[in-house]
């Protein structure tokens, strides 16, 4: 066995050097290393009251205070007494004049602000520096669209006039365009300009908003993306001539498939003023029209953007690499292999399940398929013979003709189930002509939206991990306020999603599911 390195106490497992934290962190060699790979912050100094001396390690993690401490013969085991000799740096803060919340964020550049004045106090950027004026340096664009404006109102030369009608406008905005049937992106791919030409010279350095695209970094990297791998196809952005009254961000004519890129904070509940059905009655609106509707939330396209191509891909018929189903060899995976294979090419990545099963190109894994008990949170109650459909992909950039029902197959002999459910997600599947038709499952119903939450707008949290009773355990809640008030105590804000579609399969390999079917034909 190894002794700690400090204190020398014997340890019990040989990949540690030390018996505890006290020990670790006591290690002058390791803190060292530490300090090494966390650099201090070069804009905040420490400043000496004796002699000047100055140093940017205000946290002593190089031991740099202490060592001048004692060469002015001071000693002292308390941290905080070093600022007795020493002027602690002001941090700048942003503070809000209706409650006692602050930011560091003092230029409101992560708009921090503006969603704490909106969720907090239900005020909009204008209501609020109606109220408190002082504060308008901070929303640049609000500040130069209210110069521009007061341009514009000072003589009627600054009007621009409407290239579809002719009329002189102080601006053409969506709500005249709406009169035309088409949006201000289609207005400016056409006619150039939004403004008038003296308006565009005298705010030349500021018309971001006016001038330019709308659509964000993210939405116009997908369009990149789409017309790398579509380079003949039609596209149609923001177009409220396709799902009318809404609009929609991107549509691939010739595919019939429109795509909506969901920025987290501007499709929420409070921050985005989204209710829970607006994702999902877009979806319809397009199901309506034989289009099929692809939902991006910002955390999938920002934290798995690989695995959303290579489904765009899918879905758009753009895979490269195609095989047989039938020349592969079908076996159990192993769960770490699994594990990695889920996290690389499901969006959804890993999960819980009993069963898995692949098929291998030789020695390589191209397409998995897992199975799992009925989840009695999703209101399905564990019964022997029955099982879920919890996961099925390929491998990124593969097309496997035939996986699907050979894995469904393989699982029914090796197990023998009474039932097999699953579900699509609306977001990403077909309503016809899917893989699950077609491989023999009845459609069940369609299930209601499900929600998300999010803290700070940067990605989605599952629900299952705030339920009411871990709430209350945590955080020492009143058993009478509900899960959805004490998440917004904690400044949760909800993402809903557009639900799943439900099949079922009734297996002909297990005598019991016979029985079943012969009844129902009856």
């Amino acid at each position: 066995m190894r002794n700690c390195k400090i204190c020398g106490n014997e340890l019990l497992t040989r990949q540690k050097n030390y018996c505890s934290n006290i020990c670790k962190f006591s290690d002058k060699v390791y803190n060292a290393r530490r300090v090494s790979k966390n650099k201090n912050d070069d804009t905040k100094i420490l400043t000496s009251k004796l002699d000047g001396w100055e140093t940017s390690d205000i946290l002593n993690k190089s031991g740099s205070i202490t060592k001048y401490l004692k060469s002015h013969n001071i000693t002292t085991d308390n941290y905080l007494e070093y600022f007795a000799i020493a002027d602690k740096p002001e941090i700048a803060k942003l503070s809000c004049p209706y409650c006692d919340w602050t930011t560091n964020d003092t230029n409101n550049s992560s708009g921090i602000f503006t969603r704490h004045i909106l969720s907090s106090h239900n005020k909009c950027v204008s209501d609020f520096i109606a109220e408190n004026p002082t504060f308008n340096t901070i929303w640049k664009t609000f500040r130069n669209n209210s110069l521009r404006l007061e341009h514009i109102n000072l003589s009627t030369d600054n009007w621009v006039e409407c290239q579809i009608c002719h009329k002189k406008l102080k601006e053409i905005t969506n709500t005249h365009l709406n009169l035309h049937g088409i949006t201000c992106d289609e207005y400016k791919a056409v006619h150039g300009t939004l403004i008038s030409e003296t308006t565009r010279i005298e705010f030349s350095d500021n018309l971001r908003q006016v001038e330019f695209d709308s659509s964000s970094k993210a939405e116009r990297e997908i369009r990149e993306f789409l017309k790398s791998i579509l380079p003949n196809s039609t596209f149609v952005y923001n177009s409220k001539n396709i799902i009318q009254p809404h609009e929609l961000d991107i549509y691939i004519s010739d595919k019939q498939v429109g795509i909506e890129y969901n920025g987290l904070y501007f499709h929420s509940e409070v921050g985005g003023g989204k209710y829970k059905d607006y994702h999902l009655y877009k979806t319809t609106l397009a199901e309506n029209r034989g289009i099929q509707l692809i939902h991006i939330f910002e955390d999938e396209w920002k934290n798995k953007q690989s695995i959303v191509k290579n489904r765009l891909c899918a879905i758009l018929g753009c895979i490269s690499l195609k095989l047989d189903a039938r020349n592969l060899i079908s076996k159990p995976v192993s769960k770490i292999e699994k594990r990695e294979f889920l996290r690389s090419n499901h969006i959804q990545g890993n999960d819980k399940s009993k069963v898995q099963i692949g098929l291998y190109n030789e020695t390589m894994l191209v397409a998995l398929m897992t199975f799992c008990a009925l989840r009695p949170a999703l209101g399905s109650s564990p019964v022997s013979d029955e099982w879920e459909l919890s996961r099925f992909c390929c491998l990124s950039n593969y097309r496997i003709r035939g996986a699907f029902s050979k894995l469904v197959s393989e699982f029914e002999k090796l197990y023998k189930p009474i039932k097999i459910i699953t579900y699509a997600d609306r977001r990403w599947s077909r309503v016809t002509d899917n893989v699950y038709k077609n491989c023999g499952f009845i459609f069940v119903k369609n299930t209601h939206p499900n929600y998300f939450y999010t803290i700070q707008y940067k990605t989605r949290l599952h629900r299952f991990g705030f339920t009411k009773a871990k709430l209350i355990e945590k955080y020492g809640f009143s058993r009478d306020l509900t899960e959805n008030v004490i998440m917004k105590n904690l400044r949760y804000d909800k993402i809903w999603d557009c639900g799943n579609m439900k099949f079922e399969r009734l297996s002909k390999t297990n005598s019991r599911s016979t029985e079943i079917l012969s009844c129902e034909q009856l």
